[in-house]
């Protein structure tokens, strides 16, 4: 069963997993350029970013509750090991400075909550670098460490009353998860079905799209793409208006 609303922070979540599990169909079809599908998921998906990060993500604005620091910490860490990989991909020649989001190296252990908050706030701080002005990908990676630090901060000091950070939705936010959202379901699941179908690989739809796993009973069937929210543009009638 597909995730029944997308919200803002799960922009992140599906995206990246999409983004990290599409790799395989790259040239899979000729009828399909998922390479280019994929383009299309990232920059939708860094608009939301931009968007996250243009509200200013004010403690204010953001409620946490945390029994412990336990889900906020594995958050944190998750995007340090991540972020750590994708420094790791990049082609040679990419300019930037690896040492400004490291300085006292790479650490992707379990370590104490505080220790993970401040080295998640020197990643951000790392993003200042001048070396780093045009890193790859920059909103996307600020908003997933500014929203695990302030999700980790905030489980830290007890504060709070939603279990999932919540933001004030501006217009400009809404349009852009929107607009993500027609893209994923309205493209992504649609393409990807149909190189799976080209190929001989149906059965793998739902290995491919977290949202399709979120309530997942084990069982194989295939699953149908979740319509986009925003409608399709209509198809043209079959004969002209009178």
């Amino acid at each position: 069963m597909s995730d029944s609303y997308i919200d803002v922070f799960e922009v992140d979540e599906y995206s990246q997993y999409f983004l990290e599990q599409s790799i395989a169909l790259i040239d899979a079809s000729p009828l399909v350029s998922v390479q280019a599908l994929r383009d299309r998921v990232r920059a939708r998906r860094e608009a939301v970013a931009r968007e996250i990060l243009a509200i200013s993500m004010q403690r204010s604005g953001l409620r946490i509750s945390r029994s412990d620091t336990g889900e906020a910490s594995e958050q944190m860490l998750d995007a340090i090991r991540r972020f750590h990989r994708y420094l790791q991909s990049l082609p040679p020649g990419t300019v930037m400075d690896a040492a400004a989001f490291f300085p006292k190296g790479y650490v992707g252990t379990r370590r104490k909550a505080a220790d993970l908050l401040a080295q998640g706030k020197q990643v951000l701080i790392g993003f200042e670098a001048p070396a780093n002005a045009s890193f790859p990908a920059v909103a996307e990676w600020k908003t997933t460490f500014t929203v695990a630090g302030v999700e980790l901060e905030e489980a830290l000091t007890g504060k709070g009353s939603a279990r999932r950070a919540t933001v004030t939705m501006t217009s400009s936010l809404q349009t852009a998860r929107q607009q993500f959202v027609a893209v994923y379901n309205g493209l992504a699941k649609r393409l990807v079905r149909a190189v799976l179908q080209d190929i001989g690989r149906e059965h793998e739809f739902r290995s491919f799209f977290l949202d399709l796993q979120v309530n997942e009973d084990g069982s194989p069937a295939f699953a149908e793409p979740e319509s986009p929210e925003e409608p399709e543009e209509p198809d043209a009638p079959s004969s002209p208006a009178v």
